[in-house]
């Protein structure tokens, strides 16, 4: 029997893990697991940073999250800093979901086939990241990728797919075309210094809840991220190229930058603020980022 320590965020994303909690246990027990569950509410002081000190007291064979990507973020972080390596399984109730759709080839499961993941699927270890002193599941973004990225309408996605996020990140840059960051990076094979809009270090096959030309045939086990540096444009006309080429996928000029490594350093001018997973990250004017090769295993469905 699989002893399950299920976590469960009720305020994550769509909010409809109450709802559908009796149907994800009943799913879970009837396919041989023992589930205690165990309530995220930040506010009463229940959060995933207590999960070392219930392992001291009961041991468990998974550590499953019912949440969004941020929910999954602290699981994570939790568990690399306190050298727990139990499998982990991902019930997913954001409103993106893009790691479970990396995960699951591009899928999005049905509750019961998220949960016959965890039952009797097999477990896949893959790449994590760590900037500075945190970790994450799949990108580390830094500039105009703020949470207004992933506000991008639905419908405006169904229409343009990743043109429609790409139009709504330089919609909504700060200062218009005034808005760029100075950066200079070193990584496993260069250096590179410009201005830049957006930078995002991934290891993923979709952003922001739509898949990437630019990242399509990432590898999310090969100790490598995919690197994404976007240019700041000058002029209309810089940014219709750019948006050409984030469509495309294209990376043949320097309006847009990507590149390989499992390591890089970034120095800016000024305090810098990240995104981890879609979770707000406070960092200094240098950022060093490794990749953590096959550090978390997670229950993913057969294919």
């Amino acid at each position: 029997m699989k002893r399950v320590l299920f976590l469960v965020n009720a305020a994550s994303g769509m909010k409809n893990a109450v709802s559908n909690l009796f149907n994800m246990v009943s799913i879970l027990t009837k396919n041989d697991c023992l589930v205690t569950v165990y309530p995220i509410v930040p506010s009463d002081g229940l959060v995933s940073e207590n999960v070392p000190e219930i392992l001291k007291k009961r041991d468990f064979d998974v550590i499953t999250c019912c949440g969004g990507d941020g929910t999954l973020n602290h699981v994570v972080n939790m568990m690399m800093k306190n050298d727990i390596h139990l499998p982990v399984g991902y019930i997913p109730t954001g409103s993106t979901n893009d790691f479970s759709k990396s995960m699951n080839q591009g899928r999005s499961l049905s509750l019961e086939e998220q949960c016959l993941a965890i039952a009797v699927g097999k477990s896949f270890a893959y790449d994590i990241g760590r900037l500075n002193d945190m970790y994450f599941n799949y990108v580390a973004a830094f500039g105009a990728f703020t949470k207004v990225s992933y506000d991008t309408p639905q419908k405006w996605k169904n229409a343009l797919g990743y043109g429609a996020y790409v139009l709504n990140m330089i919609s909504n840059i700060p200062g218009g075309l005034t808005y760029r960051k100075h950066v200079r990076y070193e990584y496993d094979n260069g250096i590179g210094e410009g201005e830049f809009i957006f930078g995002a270090v991934s290891n993923t096959l979709s952003v922001a809840g739509i898949q990437s030309p630019l990242v399509r045939n990432s590898v999310l086990n090969d100790g490598k991220f995919e690197v994404i540096l976007i240019t700041a444009p000058k002029n209309i006309n810089d940014m219709n190229q750019i948006v050409q080429k984030m469509l495309s996928g294209n990376t043949d000029d320097m309006h847009v930058i990507k590149f390989e490594t499992s390591h890089i350093k970034f120095h800016f001018d000024e305090d810098m603020n990240w995104t981890l997973d879609g979770e707000e990250y406070c960092g200094g004017k240098d950022a060093e980022i490794d990749n953590c090769n096959e550090a978390i295993r997670l229950y993913v469905a057969e294919s």
